[in-house]
Formats: C-alpha cells, structure tokens, sequence
C-alpha cells in the first residue's frame, strides 16, 4: 500500500508555473517538478474540490496546464464534517494520525 498525499493549490502552482527569476522560489519550483516526475508515482496522491476550484481561475492557458497535472490524482469531497473540523485534535481524539503538512523538499526524503 502506498503512502497517501494531499496537495494543495500552491504544489500545483509551483509544478505548473513559468520558472520564476527569485532564487527561492525557483528552487521550490524545481523541487517540486522534480518530485512530481520522480517520487510521485510512489504515492496516491489527493486533491480536494477546494483546490480543483483554486487552479480554475485566472489565465485560461495556465488553466488548462493546473488542471491537466491532478491528472491520476484522486479528488476529495468537501464535506460539511470537514468545513467544521480541527484536523489535528480530532484525528488524535479519535485514534488517528494527523495529516503531516510538509514541503516537497521534505517529501524527497521520504
């Protein structure tokens, strides 16, 4: 069984995005490209409506581009339980682990 990941709208963005002229954000930028290409196939990889709804505005070209890397993501619903919810303290209260919030720097290493 693989491990699972949320990504957020940002990961799309940096994957997506024309290569930025700041140094940081153009190494988080190849970063995340490169985790996409190398580590991803190592994950079942989720996104929410939220953030199918986040990468649908704005310039139609880099549209299509967002949408078309959640390509073999798996979608989430946005329930009224979850629009509700502590993430952490619920999950722990209820004998689960919490989702672990992290960078693709810090995914390389998994």
């Amino acid at each position: 069984m693989k491990p699972t990941v949320y990504v957020e709208t940002s990961i799309i963005s940096y994957l997506t995005a024309r290569s930025s002229r700041y140094i940081l954000i153009a190494a988080n930028q190849q970063l995340t490209q490169e985790w996409w290409q190398i580590r991803r196939p190592n994950f079942d990889v989720y996104v929410s409506q939220l953030v199918e709804q986040e990468i649908s505005s704005g310039d139609s070209e880099a549209v299509t581009k967002r949408q078309g890397a959640l390509t073999g993501c798996s979608f989430l619903d946005i329930t009224p339980e979850a629009v509700k919810l502590n993430v952490e303290l619920a999950c722990r209260l209820n004998g689960y682990e919490p989702p672990v919030i992290c960078s693709p720097m810090e995914l390389m290493e998994v």
